[in-house]
């Protein structure tokens, strides 16, 4: 590589051009670009919203017409004023600052939105100028003709400026322009020797050539508003094929994806109904599955909540079973207990021992068996339990009355016998009685006593059950009430002096063993003071 070489080289030694054309001709681009950017910025009213619609791209595009076009002109007009400045045609330098001024404030307009109003003024500005060129001028001579081939400015300018049918009347105007100026302005020498012929030709080119310009416009201006809309059309359709295929592949891409999501959520309910009921659906799909997913995992929720319902139902069963079962022997329970107090409140009536049947309910079968075969004694007003403050005063009573009865068994009984009734021997009944059942005097002659209650309660060695007269019978249940009864009495059946006036006591069966006995035995718990064993009769089991 030449070290006194400069510029940049390449990688191999060579030089190159640091600016080929293909970058100067960008940088042209650019420049232009920016320096046209800032004429609209200047001119044309600004677009404060991102994506205009079409109208307002029709009125930018117009606006920037409307401000190139005045460019043009205003470049145009200061090259004219510079020339007629040269020339020393200083009477037509008003003219053209009247056009520059009528320019800028058609820039003004522009810039603010009116582009039709900017139109109107340059063009009355071009026709002002030329028709005060052509009147300024003096006499009417032949090189003063060609000036009025310029009017066709102001028509082109209509063409771009205003709307289209707006060109006929400027034509219109030119050629009526054109007749006045030729008829009344005064000719020069050269012109008045031209023969009559040859004046309807100067009279009829000009003219024609409004007419002409301005058909020849509207059709031009026509066509190219025409294939501009089938341009407009193109890219209609060009944009809106774009936006096809645009949604053709968004529908396909949505597509794609709920298919995938649909055999995914498929999978999942597959292992859901097969054996897993924890799998949950992902809410990463789009907005049309989502709803679906929720909807899916609520549904797996509400399955899971029913399988644990049917295991905790399936564990519950025996308890409903056991439920069910308690609550039918709680039921044959209570009709039980009412039919026992039915019989209970009828044994008590009749004094008769409560006797019953089977039982329907197991729960009874232990209170049964304590109770069949036992009397049931009512109570009276007098018999009735003492209040809490009078306990003391009927225990001490009730001791009383067994120490009297304690002392008259221990007296001796050769004398006629007395009950604790009766102060005197006994009646004609209680002898013949005696004597009847084969009992001595030296006995306590068995008698029928009644207690407080009124109901009647057979004593010990009654015949009136079983055995011979003079031997004692075995009853199953007697109350030995302690009337008359003495010690010897109590000896001969084996039993001790009694501690209450109701008190019932076995008495001994003949014949019967003692498991016998101690099966058919119960003790009903009560006060110390008193204590009822109570026997089960041998006909009841």
């Amino acid at each position: 590589m030449n070290k006194f070489s400069f510029g940049p080289t390449d990688e191999d030694g060579g030089k190159h051009d640091p600016w080929p054309p293909q970058a100067l001709q960008h940088l042209s681009t650019n420049k232009q670009k920016n320096l046209r950017e800032r004429w609209y910025a200047l001119t044309t009213p600004a677009i404060s919203l991102p994506d205009p619609d079409r109208a307002q791209q029709e009125r930018l595009r117009q606006s920037r017409h409307t401000s190139v076009v005045i460019l043009l002109l205003a470049i145009l007009t200061i090259v004219l004023g510079a020339s007629c400045a040269l020339l020393q045609q200083y009477y037509l330098l008003p003219l053209f600052s009247l056009q520059l001024a009528s320019l800028c404030i058609g820039l003004i307009f522009n810039q603010r939105g009116n582009t039709t109003t900017a139109g109107i003024l340059v063009v009355t500005g071009i026709e002002l100028l030329i028709a005060g060129s052509l009147l300024l001028s003096g006499d009417l001579t032949g090189s003063a003709l060609g000036i009025y081939d310029l009017l066709i400015l102001s028509e082109l300018a209509a063409l771009v400026l205003l709307p289209l049918s707006s060109i006929f009347t400027i034509a219109a105007l030119n050629s009526a322009f054109i007749a006045a100026d030729l008829t009344l302005q005064h000719s020069a020498a050269n012109l008045t020797m031209i023969p009559l012929l040859s004046r309807v030709e100067i009279y009829a080119r000009p003219i024609l050539l409004q007419i002409v310009v301005a058909c020849v416009g509207y059709f031009w201006v026509q066509s190219l508003k025409r294939a501009r809309a089938r341009a407009r059309h193109a890219e209609d359709v060009a944009s809106l094929q774009q936006e096809l295929v645009k949604q053709y592949h968004v529908i396909n891409e949505e597509k794609r994806q709920l298919e995938g999501g649909l055999q995914q959520l498929v999978d999942l309910f597959h292992r859901a109904v097969t054996s897993d009921l924890s799998v949950r659906a992902p809410l990463s799909y789009n907005a049309q599955l989502r709803s679906l997913a929720v909807s899916f995992n609520t549904l797996l929720v509400r399955f899971q909540q029913a399988q644990q319902a049917e295991i905790e139902w399936q564990k519950m069963g025996p308890r409903l079973q056991r439920a069910n079962q308690l609550e039918y022997a709680l039921s044959v329970t209570h009709h039980e207990v009412l039919r026992l107090t039915s019989l209970a409140r009828k044994a008590k009536a009749q004094q008769q021992p409560f006797l019953i049947g089977k039982s329907n309910s197991p729960l009874l079968d232990p209170l049964i068996i304590e109770l069949v075969g036992n009397y049931i004694q009512p109570r009276s007003t007098q018999e009735a339990l003492p209040r809490t403050d009078k306990v003391e005063s009927v225990h001490q009573a009730t001791n009383q009355r067994l120490e009297e009865m304690v002392q008259q068994l221990r007296q001796p009984t050769s004398g006629p016998l007395s009950s604790p009734g009766t102060t005197g021997p006994l009646t004609g009944g209680q002898q013949a009685y005696s004597s009847n059942h084969g009992y001595t005097t030296s006995q306590q002659i068995p008698a029928y006593q009644y207690p407080a209650s009124g109901t009647r309660i057979p004593t010990q060695g009654s015949p009136s059950a079983h055995g011979q007269p003079g031997q004692p019978t075995s009853h199953s249940h007697a109350q030995i009430s302690g009337h008359g009864y003495s010690t010897a009495h109590l000896a001969a059946y084996g039993q001790q002096p009694v501690q209450s006036p109701y008190i019932t006591t076995p008495l001994p069966y003949p014949g019967r063993s003692e498991e016998q006995r101690a099966r058919s035995h119960s003790t009903i718990s009560s006060p110390d003071w008193l204590t009822m064993p109570l026997p089960i009769p041998e006909n009841q089991d």
